[in-house]
């Protein structure tokens, strides 16, 4: 839904002796779905002493495009409703009128069906009448109100209103080209535009003779739910068709067959009236519209027809609700000073509204000419206009297109009416103008009554510990009050506070004072919550390399928090419990997070993690190889310290760094593995393999020899243990040639001495 700014409209009454006239009103509709509307009528009355009553009912008059009633007729009625009192508000420190004026509003409603039609429809009251006070126009008191309102219900997409072509023009070639031919014998009746209609004229021939006017060829596929179509005719009440004329409205999909309108297709003799042909055309790729008019051989030649708003409409329905206002108007505003009259109204369509002056409408029923409604206007008093209403000759007003908001000043007290039209669009087509015209009465104020302050906030939600600081734009030579919660009170323009607890919530009002005339107060209501405690956080603080941080949050607020985190390596997330995949080295460090609760944020939750290298694998080192029954002795080293761990044979384990092995045995053979743990972090294996050796044993054969001197040993040696090398050593007495020496076979020749 979109909020759009009316101005505010003022009612009319006397200074002395009020009249007992509507003095405002307003009709707005709102669609509900189906055909179905809720028609809203609001006036306003001087209830003053001796003022006529409210009309219990309201008559809703229901038009055609072209102004004529539908048949049947669909002329509805309101129901009067709740009358409420317009507050009786002076503006600041302004000179109350003798009499203080008395204003009601009474509402009108009714739910009612209204089926779409082509052109839309248009609906209007009227009433009678002004005050006789009001000083800027003429015989105020003779002049009624006319409160108007348009239903689009399609929107056009081709139409011909002969309103810009010029005089005796017969054919048209632009973008709505039309043709026209004549058959029979002369004189030949007159075919084309007169004072923005295509006017038929026939010349009293002795001849039938007829008229045919064609639209140019129509592409309509786009348009999936077909066409709408419609034909304005009309016959002065001068005319006089005769029995053997006609009128034939027809049209043609895709270059078929010519079909009449259904509503109002054609006409025979006498009808003096407005008649609005309409047809539904299903789907198609072209319409081609033709006016076929035939003249029997007996027409005078005073018989005259004219037709317009020749127009082709999407048929996909056009939902749409007018403007409503928001609030109840006031009754006076100053003399003199600038002033600015505004009222807010919503638009549930969300339609773009663009605001000028216009002079308002007297009572007189309006007429229709090519679908717009024209309604007589009041009669500005001299120096007066629509947009000069308050000062004859000037100056005048402004206003807002936007908002609708209207700057001016009146430089005398008195009566004035004027007028706000509101043209509403969607998707930069105009749906419909809805008028407004007010009357208002001004008051003597002081020359400089302070204007209702602007206050603004640093922000009006504050979080305890946080100040608050209040502001309103300046006035010139005005001082300020302000008063707020907590005994709040302030003469600065822009006053401060420390907020230390929630006792700072709520209103915050000030008024600003020149000469002693106070302004209308301005208030800002400021909502106050507590800063949120610190979240409390863990984290899976000490981790290696390539692993997952894994951080937690847990609020201690009952209310639900957002939360920011930060850390190492430009680190941030708004996930309560965020995880860092494969963390770098660069990871460690301190994490921290804040928990923001109803826009407080918290102080810091820390954590801090160390990410570590993995280590390498340590330097082995042993004894091996060894013998059976020796001790193994086993080494590491690594460049820092650490925790170690042996696996080896024999389901060997320990965490010694250098760990041994007493008394060995077979079944220590094999390949040792030790590696390190640094900050929790284990490295990869380092190995070493040891091989552990059996006692060999010696066989000699023979164990003993006699030789004679200068002969040859020859003694094997065998043992058990494959790979046994030999060595020997020889102790001599009496002999010589025996040696030391190694090998499987002791062959040496020994001398005596």
């Amino acid at each position: 839904m979109k909020k759009i700014y009316f101005t505010l409209f003022f009612l009319s009454f006397l200074l002395k002796g009020f009249s007992t006239h509507i003095v405002g009103g307003s009709l707005t509709y709102t669609y509900n779905g189906g055909s179905n509307y809720t028609v809203m009528l609001k006036l306003y009355r001087d209830c003053s002493a001796g003022a006529a009553a409210f009309p219990a009912t309201a008559d809703i008059t229901v038009l055609q495009a072209n102004g004529s009633l539908f048949n049947p007729n669909r002329n509805f009625v309101l129901n009067g409703g709740a009358i409420t009192s317009i507050p009786q508000v002076l503006p600041p420190c302004a000179t109350s009128p003798s009499v203080v004026p008395c204003v009601e509003q009474r509402v009108y409603t009714a739910t009612v069906s209204l089926v779409a039609s082509p052109g839309g429809i248009h609906l209007y009251f009227d009433t009678f009448f002004r005050n006789g006070s009001i000083s800027n126009i003429i015989a105020p008191g003779a002049e009624g109100e006319t409160f108007y309102a348009y239903i689009p219900c399609y929107n056009k997409i081709w139409t011909e209103d002969f309103f810009n072509l010029p005089p005796n023009t017969t054919t048209d070639a632009g973008s709505t080209a039309w043709t026209r031919t004549i058959t029979g014998v002369a004189p030949l009746p007159t075919a084309q535009v007169n004072n923005g209609q295509f006017q038929i004229i026939s010349q009293g021939s002795a001849s039938p003779s007829s008229i045919l006017y064609a639209t140019q060829v129509i592409p309509i596929s786009t348009f999936t739910n077909g066409v709408n179509l419609s034909v304005n005719i009309s016959e002065p009440v001068t005319g006089l068709l005769e029995a053997s004329d006609s009128i034939r409205v027809l049209y043609s999909i895709n270059g078929g067959v010519l079909q009449t309108f259904p509503v109002n297709g054609f006409f025979a003799n006498d009808f003096n009236a407005d008649l609005f042909a309409t047809a539904t055309v299903t789907v198609g790729s072209t319409i081609q519209i033709f006016i076929k008019t035939y003249f029997g051989a007996n027409s005078p030649n005073d018989e005259v027809y004219n037709f317009d708003m020749v127009s082709v409409y999407d048929n996909t329905f056009l939902p749409n609700s007018n403007p409503s206002f928001n609030q109840l108007p006031p009754l006076l505003f100053c003399s003199s000073n600038t002033f600015t009259l505004s009222q807010s109204a919503t638009d549930i369509d969300g339609d773009v509204l663009v605001y000028s002056m216009y002079t308002p409408y007297d009572n007189t029923a309006p007429t229709f000419s090519d679908n717009i409604a024209s309604i007589a206007t009041v009669t500005w008093a001299p120096g007066y206009s629509a947009t000069t209403p308050f000062n004859s000759g000037g100056p005048g007003v402004t206003i807002n297109s936007t908002t609708g908001d209207i700057v001016g000043a009146a430089n005398t007290n008195g009566q004035f009416v004027f007028g706000v039209k509101c043209s509403e669009y969607r998707n930069g087509i105009l749906l419909s103008e809805t008028t407004r015209d007010y009357q208002g009465n001004t008051v003597t104020c002081p020359p400089a009554v302070p204007p209702t302050p602007t206050v603004t906030a640093n922000s009006n939600t504050i979080c305890v510990g946080q100040t608050l600081s209040l502001s309103v734009a300046p006035i010139a030579l005005a001082t300020y009050s302000w008063s707020g919660p907590n005994s709040f009170t302030s003469t600065a323009q822009s006053p401060t506070i420390a907020v230390t607890s929630t006792l700072a919530a709520g209103v915050y009002s000030v008024f600003a004072t020149i000469s002693s005339c106070n302004s209308p107060i301005s208030t800002i209501t400021i909502t106050v919550n507590n800063t949120p405690l610190a979240p409390t956080t863990t984290a899976n603080s000490t981790i290696c390399v390539n692993q997952s941080i894994n951080l937690t949050s847990t609020s201690s607020s009952s209310a639900t928090a957002t939360f920011l985190w930060s850390g190492p390596n430009s680190f941030t997330s708004s996930i309560q419990n965020p995880t860092i995949s494969l963390a770098p080295i660069t990871a460690s460090g301190t994490y921290s997070v804040t928990q923001t609760v109803l826009g407080c944020i918290s102080p810091n939750g820390t954590v801090s993690v160390l990410v570590s290298p993995v280590p390498s694998a340590p330097t082995l080192g042993s004894n091996s190889p060894l013998c059976l029954g020796q001790t193994l002795n086993l080494t590491a080293t690594f460049s820092t310290t650490a925790t170690y761990n042996w696996i080896g044979p024999n389901s060997f384990s320990t965490t010694a760094q250098s760990p041994s092995i007493s008394s060995v045995s077979l079944l220590a053979n094999g390949t040792y593995s030790a590696n390190v743990m640094v900050n929790g972090c284990v490295g990869p294996y380092g190995t070493i393999t040891v091989s552990v050796n059996p006692t060999p044993s010696v066989t000699a054969t023979p164990s003993s020899q006699s030789l004679c001197s200068g002969n040859a040993t020859s003694i094997a040696l065998t043992g058990g243990v494959s790979g046994t090398t030999y060595s020997w050593t020889v102790t001599q007495s009496g002999i010589t040639g025996a040696s030391a020496s190694t090998g499987t076979n002791i062959a040496q020749t020994l001398n005596t001495t």
